[in-house]
């Protein structure tokens, strides 16, 4: 059913030129989907770039589109009925009315977004509060001026007008009255609309604010209660705003509007309360008072909105909505039965229509399956391209999340237990572990630290060694992002050690994480740890050293780049593993150099890991902060084993020698790691 090009465009273009999608929220609802091509230069196939566009009538899905499909100008169809009308002086003073206003709800909804994604950023939480999925910042207030929200207002207002079926009609009423004008003339008193120019004025005077001509009041009156029959004034009315949740997205209609009520017979109620998609997480809500029916049983004459001079609503409620309200509102779109259908994300379309299909109100509405395999091909398409350039899977719909707190803290990062269901390989679940980086931190330096945090996870997902935690893919959360990887309920190497398995092959478990360091540095590119310590080796189910965090302390130094913090404060808890050369690169005042990390470095630290498997204590034992740690270092003091070894000592001899070496001060005359994975199996087999 995909095809992400076609020779001929496969939809009725006559029918899609009947909906008017202004061009400025096309453009808001392209960004939001922007295709890096570069990542995919070598495939064989492309990801589809553009919007996705499903045409419910025909059953019919195009992805890829860039330019807006839909009618280019909002009196298109007028000039379908006469194309003379363009050279009256009426359509060119009605289509510039409407460029105006137009601009100015442009202009307006640009002050919205800025000030909603200002005060998002500088509002949003860190560390598990950022995390949990329920949480929802407390409801927020923004600006605009009174002539700014009141185009606004009447640019929505006209935009629904313009884009229900209802427009066709009027038309096609006003096209009958002039091929027989006469005969309205001599019998019909009620509509003043004589011809297509005075159809053109009243447009142009409901833009402006104004009857225009005194001639051209009963056709303004006319257009005005066509598009606002059963409410009251334009004070009434409320605006706000809702956004919608990573991953979630609002899906957009043709029509660009949704109602928020449903009768249940897939026809739209003329109800006050309405919802416009501008992006794909942001909608502007537009909630209008119904004219008390009192007011028109007698008789009573109330002034029409545009002619007031009245106290509009100035400052704007925006508050983050939470997945359900999102599948609602989608819901609610695919209940009416639209015609087209316009998406960013066949992820979420996919959720969309699943949570639609389990609420439908009638069995005999319109049935997606056909557009929800669509998304599934899409979404497997792109997966297949992810992997062929080594990117990573996105595992957001198959994991879940489990408890409310996370399981221990890193730096940078929290790790929570979750769920993992591989639909791939049509598996049980299986527990994970989820690094989840701190919003804050993510929010704060955003753009370079996921382009780090990018390379490093791309590096990782290409891996593929039994004692190196695999990847998976990683999760969306609010705000922020995981890294999904295997749990191993053993937990880390020191505790496994202390509280689980005291007699375990300890110089077993140290050719382990040997054999895994030495894979990393023997990968072209060469990967440095860059953090190896005990804490970074987990135990499987099996008994077997499993390392991880690899990569990760580039992103911690990027992060201490942009944020001008020094290195200690996100490799606190490091320093008893790290080579003098790093030791000193976290206390000179100078943020233009680089950490020295190297496999030097790495292998400096697993010597470290060797006396902390060996003797069960970390490296200076009798120190009891990083301060005094440092301090030691650089003075020269080496690791010491002390006088525990819970390995027999002459077995070990050699290796408390080659240790030794490791932790020369001149990483070049520090050995490789192949030549320690070597000297401990050796040690092993004895």
């Amino acid at each position: 059913m995909i095809a992400t090009t076609f020779p001929h465009d496969p939809f009725n273009r006559d029918v899609m030129e009947s909906f008017y999608v202004p061009q400025f929220i096309w453009r808001f609802w392209l960004d939001a989907c922007p295709v890096d091509l570069s990542n995919y230069s070598h495939c064989d196939v492309t990801p589809s770039q553009g919007l996705h566009v499903y045409d419910s009538y025909q059953n019919m899905l195009k992805t890829g589109y860039n330019e807006c499909p839909f009618a280019q100008g909002v009196f298109d169809q007028i000039e379908r009925y006469i194309p003379e009308i363009t050279k009256h002086r009426a359509w060119a003073e009605a289509n510039e009315a409407f460029q105006v206003l137009e601009k100015d709800a442009e202009t307006a909804i640009h002050s919205l977004l800025h000030q909603v994604e200002s005060k998002t950023r500088s509002n949003q939480p860190y560390g598990l509060a950022a995390a949990k999925q329920t949480w929802r910042p407390e409801s927020m207030r923004v600006t605009l001026g009174r002539h700014s929200l009141h185009s606004l207002q009447k640019y929505l207002m006209f935009l629904r007008f313009r884009n229900r079926e209802t427009f066709g009609n009027f038309l096609q009423r006003v096209s009958k009255r002039r091929k027989s004008s006469v005969q309205l003339q001599e019998n019909d008193t009620i509509d003043p609309l004589r011809n297509w120019a005075d159809l053109l004025q009243g447009f142009s005077a409901f833009f402006k604010g104004g009857t225009g001509a005194s001639g051209d009041t009963e056709a303004f009156n006319f257009i005005c209660e066509c598009i606002h029959l059963r409410y009251s004034d334009i004070e009434s009315a409320e605006l706000c705003i809702g956004l919608a949740p990573e991953p979630d997205e609002y899906i957009l209609s043709a029509s660009c509007f949704g109602v928020l009520e449903e009768d249940g017979t897939s026809k739209v109620m003329d109800d006050p309360a309405y919802f416009f998609p501008i992006t794909p997480r942001f909608a502007l809500y537009l909630l209008v008072e119904v004219s008390s029916s009192l007011d028109k049983d007698a008789g009573q004459q109330r002034p029409h909105f545009l002619r007031q001079v009245s106290q509009t609503q100035e400052t704007i409620d925006h508050d983050l909505e939470s997945s359900i309200d999102v599948y609602q509102r989608n819901a609610l779109l695919l209940q009416t039965l639209p015609q087209f259908i316009i998406f960013a994300s066949a992820r979420s379309m996919m959720r969309s229509v699943r949570y639609y299909n389990d609420r439908r109100w009638l069995p005999e509405n319109l049935d997606y399956s056909k557009l929800l395999r669509g998304c599934l091909e899409e979404s497997v398409t792109h997966t297949l391209l992810v992997k062929a350039s080594i990117e990573v899977i996105d595992l957001t719909d198959d994991v879940t999340r489990i408890g409310d707190f996370a399981v221990c803290h890193g730096g940078f990062a929290d790790v929570w237990k979750g769920l993992w269901t591989d639909r791939q390989s049509g598996g049980l679940p299986q527990l994970v572990a989820l690094k989840v980086l701190r919003a804050n931190m993510v929010n704060f330096v955003q753009e370079r630290l996921l382009s780090r945090l990018k390379k490093e996870v791309q590096a990782w997902h290409r891996l593929d060694h039994p004692h190196v935690a695999k990847l998976y893919g990683v999760m969306q959360l609010p705000q922020t992002l995981a890294m999904v990887s295997p749990w191993c309920d053993n937990g880390t190497v020191v505790k496994y050690l202390r509280e689980t398995k005291p007699d375990a092959n300890r110089l077993q478990l140290l050719y382990e994480v040997a054999s895994g360091v030495s894979y990393l540095h023997g990968r072209s590119p060469v990967i440095v740890h860059g953090d190896l310590k005990g804490g970074n080796i987990l135990i499987d189910a099996n008994g077997r050293a499993v390392i991880t965090d690899f990569g990760l302390a580039r992103v911690k130094e990027e992060v201490s780049e942009i944020t001008g913090d020094q290195h200690t404060s996100l490799f606190a808890g490091s320093t008893r593993w790290m080579a003098p050369e790093l030791v000193l690169a976290q206390v000179e005042d100078d943020s233009t150099k680089r950490m020295p990390l190297s496999t030097k470095s790495d292998v400096y630290a697993f010597a470290s890991v060797c006396l902390e498997v060996l003797t069960g204590h970390v490296p200076y034992p009798h120190r009891k902060n990083d301060h005094a740690v440092t301090i030691d270092v650089m003075r020269g003091i080496k690791p010491s084993r002390g006088t525990t070894c819970l390995v027999d000592v002459e077995k070990t001899s050699s290796l408390w020698a080659i240790m030794d070496l490791c932790w020369d001060e001149n990483p070049l005359a520090r050995p490789n790691m192949p030549r320690l994975r070597d000297c401990i199996d050796t040690l092993r087999l004895k």
